[in-house]
């Protein structure tokens, strides 16, 4: 090897050290976030998202994940016309849905079917990490559930901002 190409090799291994310190800290530091929102339910100030709302409501098969039988609000599954409903009424509303697909319906967890979740990742651009959606109507979801709450939900934590400078710090002491 010529002269000198060592060090220029030593100094771009040195650069590349806070990079993989950030990586490492941006994805474990996602992980707890996914964890508090999905799965605690927690927005960011650490409060509870928010409790499912217990009005009476309609839900079509389209919107469920779970196949039911629709019903209208006196228990028929056609009007008197002899057409059948397309929805199904929940007299407990939104709660009531949850419990009969067999979902936790306790407090708000965003996961109703597990698309926004599984779509909330973490992406590389360049030297700049993204937690986020890749799908836009997920994002809008997002938005419009802290709009309905009025809870910053997808905003960072204290905890989850002190448990990123750790992983960071860590890290980067580690692979020096």
């Amino acid at each position: 090897m010529p002269e000198g190409f060592d060090q220029l090799f030593n100094l771009l291994d040195q650069l590349a050290k806070p990079e993989k310190a950030l990586r490492s800290a941006v994805i474990s530091t996602h992980a707890l976030h996914s964890a508090r929102i999905f799965g605690q339910g927690k927005a960011a100030d650490g409060t509870l998202i928010g409790k499912y709302s217990k009005e009476e409501t309609y839900v079509s098969n389209k919107q469920s994940p779970v196949k039911m039988i629709p019903k209208g609000k006196t228990g028929r599954t056609k009007f008197k016309d002899g057409t059948p409903h397309k929805s199904r009424y929940f007299e407990k509303g939104y709660f009531e849905f949850r419990q009969t697909i067999g979902r936790q319906s306790g407090k708000v967890d965003l996961r109703l079917t597990g698309q926004m979740q599984n779509d909330y990742q973490v992406d590389a651009r360049g030297e700049i990490y993204v937690s986020g959606f890749s799908n836009t109507t997920n994002y809008k979801k997002a938005t419009g559930n802290e709009d309905r709450f009025g809870k910053k939900i997808f905003k960072l934590s204290a905890d989850e901002q002190e448990a990123f400078l750790n992983a960071f710090n860590t890290e980067l002491s580690r692979i020096q």
